[in-house]
């Protein structure tokens, strides 16, 4: 295994991480691989997942799916080479996890017994994973747009959400459908949705399909609303809260406006969309508290930890 000095991670998992993992990591002069389908279940002539194997210090799992026999194959198969594993956990993950548990008793054992460290997106979900008889470590997924000036509210006040087309339930698309009928004038722009499986929504809601330059989206709306059934510390809450953003909630959070159903989210929305200047305490919390770069120097730690803990067995 490579020393501790070339730390080359193989990253695995929620694609939208991985990819932001790949972009950040050699900021702190780590090298990054992405795990491929052959390194299941290596054949000893398929030469380039076996070499992947032996460049790999550790195997870094963003979001576990206790689900997921193939996520415990490529865990044995780490661990079969003394290479540690971290399973790091940022939202739903604990929900899937939480219902094996109420299920079987028990974590999954063709998961977890391979795990060298645990890791979580927020102390909230470390607080929730500590109640299931998980110890993990805070360690939070920083994308660098968390890192932003402030900017003028739009002239016309506008709404953003997250709704991604496979999780419309989940991100409560039936409040967000009441809040855009009960605001028929504000525009709500609807991101990672093309709205072609969206039902029953009205004309103010406006579906961006996958956004490449949210910047754009966020100087053109006054407000964040992200209410869904479970979450960590989304991102684009502080993104939007970096920028001078208003933001209404499902889960509290300072500088934010806490809702979880219609009736509140709207009178929260009522007052912020009079608003005529940014969210200047929330851009300030931001910047003062969440650091991109601290996070990365944190989980270079947590690498060196785990290869240390191995060694040591």
């Amino acid at each position: 295994m490579p020393s501790e000095s070339t730390l080359r991670i193989l990253l695995r998992g929620s694609p939208r991480w991985v990819r932001m993992l790949e972009g950040q990591l050699p900021e702190v002069g780590i090298s990054t691989m992405q795990a491929t389908r052959d390194m299941m279940m290596p054949h000893p002539f398929v030469l380039g997942a076996r070499w992947r194997w032996h460049r790999t210090s550790v195997l870094h799992q963003v979001m576990p799916d206790v689900r997921s026999t193939n996520t415990g194959k490529v865990f044995r198969q780490a661990r079969k080479r003394n290479i540690p594993v971290i399973a790091h956990w940022i939202g739903s993950d604990v929900v899937r996890l939480r219902d094996h548990i109420a299920k079987h008793g028990h974590p999954p054992a063709h998961l977890f017994d391979h795990v060298t460290m645990h890791l979580a997106d927020s102390p909230a979900l470390a607080a929730e994973l500590e109640e299931l008889g998980v110890s993990g470590d805070v360690v939070r997924l920083l994308p660098k747009s968390t890192s932003s000036d402030v900017c003028d509210l739009p002239q016309v006040p506008a709404v953003v959400t997250y709704l991604p087309d496979s999780a419309q339930d989940f991100y409560r698309i039936d409040i967000i459908r009441t809040l855009a009928r009960t605001f028929p004038k504000v525009p709500f722009y609807i991101a990672a949705n093309d709205g072609r499986s969206a039902v029953d929504c009205p004309a103010n809601m406006r579906f961006l399909g996958e956004v490449e330059d949210m910047d754009a989206v966020y100087r053109k709306v006054s407000v964040l609303v992200r209410i869904c059934e479970h979450d960590s510390l989304s991102a684009m809450v502080l993104e939007a809260l970096a920028r001078g953003r208003y933001v209404v909630y499902s889960e509290t959070f300072p500088h934010t406006s806490h809702a979880c159903d219609a009736q509140t989210a709207a009178a929260c929305l009522a007052d912020i969309l009079r608003a005529s200047s940014p969210n200047l305490d929330g851009a300030r919390y931001v910047a003062r508290e969440f650091s991109w770069r601290h996070e990365l120097q944190r989980l270079k730690e947590c690498y060196e930890q785990a290869i240390e803990r191995v060694h040591k067995k």
